[in-house]
């Protein structure tokens, strides 16, 4: 027979280990609670503009510890917002080592590769990122802005309106699909993303904010008034041109003016623009003033 001494110790270290591994239950859901808490706070500061909270508190996790793939891809995803590209790049392929199956990953990886003019390269992280979530937002619209670049964009468009479905509060989805139909001349569509963007998009986004106030307004007038652009004449045509600053000015005589006017060739653009004193030169009344137009007369 066990002694009472002897009961009385096995009593006491059934307790113990009952009580360490109730301690155990206990700390470890409250850690991850706490960073779960952080991770919602980290985003909640993206959507707001506050990128440099954003980036502290995703740093802060990953200083407590290094493999935590999700603050990767958030300090990813705020680099990013921050045009810290080479940041965004390693931070990306990092979460990538960790987790060789992150869609998320993938599709950082690749917007990064994107914004750095390698359009090939990241196709295939685009593409490899729908393979494993065929709904990641920022692949759908990472594959949709490859096409948007290179003149594509009656695939762009329907990419881009997927894009802001999925993931309907990101103003870099709205504010592309804007760009995709004003470029369609579907201008209401247009018109209706831009105001969306302004609704949801962070008021630290000044610069693109400021853009686009004027251009409402514009886009539903041509909205009213069917196509902009009747295609015509020769199918080819060669004429001189200067280059400054990579941009192609040509020197164009409208009207039979002996003064040339000098226009920049653009084809990323969606529209004509002229700039005040060239309308008022051609007699052409202004439906509404963008606040870039050029004071040069081009």
């Amino acid at each position: 027979m066990r002694s009472h001494s002897e009961k009385s110790w096995q009593r006491w270290a059934a307790f113990s280990l009952a009580a360490f591994v109730l301690c155990l239950v206990l700390v470890g859901p409250a850690s991850a609670f706490d960073d779960k808490k952080a991770y919602n706070r980290g985003y909640k500061a993206l959507r707001k503009g506050d990128f440099e909270a954003a980036e502290k508190i995703f740093r802060d996790l990953l200083g407590k510890d290094s493999h935590d793939v999700e603050a990767r891809l958030g300090l990813s995803f705020t680099l990013l917002k921050q045009r810290n590209l080479q940041g965004a790049y390693d931070n990306a392929a990092r979460a990538i080592m960790l987790d060789p199956l992150s869609s998320r990953g993938h599709a950082l990886l690749g917007t990064s590769i994107l914004a750095a003019g390698e359009f090939r390269l990241s196709v295939e992280e685009f593409r490899t990122s729908l393979a494993l979530n065929e709904n990641e937002s920022l692949a759908v619209a990472g594959l949709a802005m490859v096409d948007f670049y290179e003149n594509r964009v009656g695939l762009a468009l329907p990419g881009l309106r997927r894009a802001s479905e999925l993931d309907p509060e990101e103003p870099d989805y709205v504010f592309n699909l804007g760009q995709a139909a004003a470029r369609s001349e579907k201008y209401k569509e247009a018109a209706d993303a831009y105001e969306r963007f302004l609704m949801i998009a962070p008021k630290t986004d000044a610069d693109r904010r400021a853009r686009i106030l004027g251009l409402i307004d514009f886009l539903r007038y041509l909205g009213r008034q069917g196509s902009l652009y009747i295609p015509a004449g020769e199918n080819h045509t060669k004429m001189p041109f200067e280059s400054i600053d990579n941009r192609p000015i040509l020197k164009i005589r409208l009207n039979g003016d002996k003064e040339p006017l000098r226009f920049v060739l653009d084809t990323g653009s969606g529209m004509s623009v002229i700039s005040e004193q060239t309308a008022k030169r051609l007699g052409i009344k202004p439906v509404e003033i963008s606040a870039t137009s050029s004071p040069q007369g081009y």
